[in-house]
This record gives structure tokens, sequence and C-alpha cells, in this order.
């Protein structure tokens, strides 16, 4: 031992009775049990935090699973083919007789060119998606016709469907390639959450499948042909679509009302 050591312990020994030097001793062994209680305490919190992220990661997890398995439910009977639908010559959906909305003769919309029909109707997407301005309807659910969403240049879903397809029909295009569907769409503002929507499809003529068509909930994929309505995940099925020649509406939804 260290000469200056020996000193140091021998000046505590001459300064200190034999109960004051216990009490040091004491008092440097409680010192050491509560810094192991404190390490100990602090292996245990790390324990406990690490668990936190490992149920936070699998909360995560189960949360994605759970999504996956909305999407890809058979019983939500994703609509790949509008052959199950019963085709009615009308259908009355909150009052209003929905061909109505694409039978009449719209004079104010004007076409778009393209060199062939599936160019036209992805011009007039494009069209729709940088002219037309979605506004929700402040007093309930008012559709409007084609012309007067053409003249003022704003309105919701159903608006901008009703004049995509007017537009498609109006440039050429074979109105039995189109269907506007109202149905359930996962909100594109909070994935986890179905919102009611209106929108187009395209019986594409170059390869004879249906593609979304849909202005203003996700466009993006819609555009260039990028989102078939067999993989369309967020496209649930549809209550009712239609064209000018009838109605195809899930029975098991709505009712069919003539």
């Amino acid at each position: 031992m260290k000469k200056w050591i020996k000193e140091l312990w021998q000046n505590i020994i001459d300064l200190k009775s034999e109960s004051e030097l216990a009490t040091i001793l004491k008092t440097g062994e409680l010192f050491k049990e509560m810094q192991d209680s404190l390490e100990a305490n602090q292996i245990i919190i790390d324990n406990l935090n690490t668990e936190k992220y490992e149920l936070k990661y699998e909360i995560f997890e189960l949360n994605k699973e759970i999504s996956d398995l909305k999407i890809s439910d058979n019983d939500k009977l994703l609509a790949i083919d509008y052959k199950k639908y019963p085709k009615q010559s009308n259908y009355t959906f909150s009052g209003k007789r929905v061909r109505n909305w694409v039978t009449k003769n719209n004079t104010e919309v004007q076409p778009v060119s393209g060199k062939d029909n599936d160019t036209i109707v992805n011009n007039a997407l494009r069209y729709v998606m940088n002219k037309f301005t979605y506004i929700s309807d402040k007093e309930g659910d008012q559709w409007l016709y084609a012309d007067d969403s053409w003249i003022k240049g704003y309105g919701d879903c159903e608006d901008g469907a009703f004049l995509l397809y007017a537009m498609c029909v109006k440039s050429g295009v074979d109105h039995r390639r189109l269907r506007v569907n109202c149905g359930p769409v996962t909100n594109p503002r909070n994935t986890r959450d179905t919102v009611g929507h209106a929108y187009l499809t395209y019986k594409r003529e170059s390869d004879n499948k249906w593609y979304i068509i849909d202005w203003c909930y996700y466009p993006r994929k819609s555009l260039n042909y990028g989102y078939t309505w067999s993989e369309a995940k967020e496209y649930f099925t549809c209550w009712f679509s239609f064209n000018s020649d009838a109605v195809w509406v899930d029975t098991n939804i709505y009712g069919g009302k003539k």
C-alpha cells in the first residue's frame, strides 16, 4: 500500500473514535447498497422500455395485418367483374333516378381529342384532374349534370365522374365501355376508414380490362391506366353502377328500387 494512503488511514483512526469509524463504514455499506439498488432498477427500467418498444412494434405489425385482412377479405366482394350484379332499367338512390345523370344530352360539354378511345379517356381524366376543382356539397348530396359541372368548374366526386362520362361519350367512346360506380372506398385521408364514393371505370379497348378512372380520390394511380379494377385494393364492392343503358345493383346491399 502506498505510504500516503497508510498515513491518511492512520490519521482517520487517530481522529475518530471506534463508534465513529463504525458509522463511517456503515454509511459506506449503505451507499454501496443504494448504488447497487439504483443499478438494478435501471436494468429493470431498460428492460421495460425494450418490452414497450417491442410491444409497440407488435401492435404496429398487427394493425398492418388487420388492414391487409380488411382489404383482401373475400367477403368484401372486391368488384372484379360486373356479371354478378343484377341489371335493371333504372334505379332510385336517395330519391334520384341515377341513369338520368348520364342519359341527358349535354350541349355545353366539349369533347377531347386523342388518337384512339383509350387515349381519349386518359386525356379526359387528365383534363378533369387539372381543370375541375373538388368542393364538397354544403347541404346534403347535390348531384350536378355534366353541363352544369362544365360551366361551374367545381363539384364533388360524382359531379366529376358524370363530367368524365359525358366528355368521353361526346368524344366518341362507346358508352358500353363506361360505368359510373357508387360504393365504399378506402378514405385517402384516413386509410383505416371507408367512405362512400363515385368514380368512373372504363373497359380499355387494348386489353378489354376494366380500369379505375378516378379524378379525385386516387387520381395518380388512375392516370395512364395504372390501376385495373381487379387490383384496386382501395375500391371495395360497389353498391350500384350504371351507364346510359342500364343500372347494375348489388341487391345484397340495397334492394333494387325501380
